[in-house]
């Protein structure tokens, strides 16, 4: 059973250091505007995003425009078929700083995948905490990430949130970290 999520979302989150509202909001509301391609394509090729999610893939190419429209696409298609579901992270300004997904529909354990602007450093952790509780109304019951070694920055978010450490997984090239969202 494919989890419950709303049709539509709208969180205000405070950045920490701030203090401004940032909203976390399904990604299926994206256009793919000029604006919304810009700052994904920018984000995209900053050098800590770029070197943990994207140069290996593009074997050093840069993030551009064909990739943008490609994930916009992929995005609208996983909340159409229910098989992954992409959350954006807006700046108060309304620009696209960051993202969050769920990777699978699966409610008993789901991947949690996310990056986020270093001009908006910080917000992460209050963009996984919403992130739970709505995986968690939606009839998940357990969330897990996926880091590589040496991601620190990425290690210390779910750390933060209180995310176990299960340890190097069995093929070793990632770190697997767990939260239950409901009691056993």
């Amino acid at each position: 059973m494919s989890p419950g999520f709303p049709s539509a979302v709208s969180i205000p989150l405070t950045h920490p250091l701030s203090g401004k509202i940032y909203t976390l909001a399904r990604a299926d509301a994206l256009e793919g505007t000029p604006d919304e391609v810009a700052d994904l394509i920018a984000a995209c090729n900053e050098p800590l995003i770029y070197d943990w999610l994207f140069r290996e893939r593009l074997e050093g190419q840069p993030y551009t425009g064909v990739q943008a429209a490609s994930f916009f696409n992929w995005t609208r298609s996983g909340w159409q078929s229910g098989t992954h579901f992409v959350f954006a992270l807006a700046s108060p300004c309304g620009r696209l700083v960051g993202l969050l997904d769920i990777k699978s529909a699966d409610p008993t354990a789901a991947e949690v995948g996310y990056w986020l602007s270093s001009k908006h450093r910080g917000l992460m952790g209050a963009a996984l905490e919403a992130l739970e509780t709505l995986a968690r109304n939606a009839g998940c019951r357990s969330l897990y990430a996926r880091i590589r070694p040496g991601n620190g920055r990425s290690q210390a978010v779910v750390q933060r949130a209180g995310w176990v450490d299960t340890g190097l997984e069995a093929e070793g090239s990632h770190l697997r970290f767990v939260r239950q969202l409901v009691s056993a």
